[in-house]
């Protein structure tokens, strides 16, 4: 057994993913990395006091290291589903939206040669309600990548749309990070699959997402599921006038909102990918609940449902269904942050 070496943080001594023995030292005196395109932190990184150097990246960009190899540890989530939203049909409400692929990477190689790592960041599955419903899998989340000649690409799938009311036609299956939730109509609507879980292997690398929850499978069945999130599978509809709540996100204290730079999910408290809850249209009932620490959009109740937190990967609510207005839904937009010693 090894202890953490002397002289380091204290935030390397409480730090979940810190090294042990020789390799907790500071093994990065030699080593910097700048990053460039759409990101949160400066390029050179921010050092916020907890004794690593975070590049957060919002948008697509380039993660470019200078010296020795080493390994750098990174946090990858793709973009949330939308939300269903069809109103044109039947009585149901529409399903919650799967949050994001997550991918939490321990020990990605990286060197100078070449350098130049390029990132990609999905962007939120895009709905709007209309008059005719809208597949699923159209309102599927953006993927996030990294990838260098180095290394073997890193993939976080999008979150799979939530169901429309009457088709049953949501974001499954092997192409999504977490599965959409089911539509509220009558007989006994299938929910969406988790296909992030097996994508990564390498470096460390584990996956994360669940499947969405099912509607009540009984008719007049106004409520619908919730989608799945990176820390649990979306809800099921417990009664016909009660949505399922959208699956939980999974915490990270280590990136919290304020250490990566992007003050606007410090309420979430280190949560990402949470799913989205289910619509529903009973006249006396309120939509299903969003993922943990609402980076998953509320389910609609009435003629309201909200969309996913930008860059949490939170998958969009679903509408409650055709008594709904354009009401949009979309999910949150992903991120990608890499962070490694000072």
């Amino acid at each position: 057994m090894t202890i953490k070496s002397l002289g380091n943080t204290l935030a390397t001594f409480k730090d979940i993913f810190g090294r042990t023995g020789n390799r907790a030292s500071n093994n990065r005196l030699f080593f910097s990395a700048t990053s460039s395109g759409t990101i949160a932190t400066p390029a050179s990184g921010l050092a916020p006091g907890n004794g690593y150097v975070y590049h957060t990246f919002t948008g697509p960009g380039t993660f470019t290291a200078s010296g020795p190899p080493t390994a750098v540890e990174v946090l990858m989530v793709a973009g949330g589903g939308g939300g269903g939203d069809s109103n044109s049909t039947g009585h149901g409400g529409n399903g919650g939206a799967g949050g994001g692929g997550l991918v939490e990477v321990t020990s990605l190689p990286v060197s100078s040669s070449p350098g130049s790592y390029t990132i990609t960041v999905g962007a939120g599955g895009v709905a709007t309600a209309n008059p005719s419903a809208t597949p699923g899998p159209s309102r599927n989340g953006g993927n996030s990548t990294i990838s260098n000649p180095n290394i073997t690409t890193l993939t976080a799938k999008g979150g799979g749309g939530g169901g429309d009311d009457n088709t049953d036609t949501v974001g499954s299956g092997p192409t999504v990070g977490s599965g959409g939730g089911s539509w509220g109509g009558g007989g006994a609507p299938v929910p969406g699959s988790a296909g992030q879980p097996g994508t990564n292997s390498l470096y460390g690398a584990t996956d994360y997402g669940f499947a969405g929850g099912g509607s009540a499978g009984v008719t007049p069945a106004y409520a619908a599921g919730g989608g799945g999130g990176a820390g649990g599978a979306g809800g099921s509809a417990p009664s016909p006038s009660t949505s399922g709540s959208g699956g939980a996100g999974r915490q990270y204290p280590q990136f919290t909102g304020p250490l990566i730079g992007v003050p606007s999910l410090a309420p979430l408290s280190g949560y990402f990918a949470g799913g989205g809850g289910g619509g529903n249209s009973h006249p006396a009932a309120g939509g299903g609940g969003g993922g943990t620490s609402g980076s998953g959009g509320l389910g609609g109740g009435g003629n309201a449902g909200s969309q996913g937190i930008a860059n949490s990967g939170g998958g969009g609510g679903g509408i409650p269904g055709p008594s709904s207005s354009g009401t949009n839904v979309s999910g949150g937009s992903g991120i990608v942050i890499i962070r490694y010693l000072a």
